[in-house]
């Protein structure tokens, strides 16, 4: 098995663990769709700039490749009752 933290949650599953676990959980699924990855603790936003803020504190490039080939990665944001 992978070792780490995990739990189950309506409509997923979650997992802590090292990078090295995660990456073998991700080649090794055979029912993996997608897989989401948490950066930075979750915030409450009223505003666009502190969307921006927050989001200018994160390390992307510990998490995203932004070489001379970068690949267009999709980026979802959720939002729950939402003004912005």
């Amino acid at each position: 098995g992978i070792r780490g933290r995990r739990w189950r949650y309506r409509g997923g599953v979650a997992l802590e663990a090292t990078e090295a676990a995660l990456w073998r959980a991700v080649l090794e699924s055979r029912v993996t769709e997608s897989v989401r990855l948490g950066l930075g603790r979750p915030f409450h936003s009223a505003f666009e700039s502190t969307l921006r803020n927050h989001a200018a504190g994160v390390p992307w490039a510990d998490y995203v490749w932004f070489g001379p080939e970068a690949t267009k990665l999709p980026i979802r944001v959720s939002l729950e009752k939402s003004r912005l």
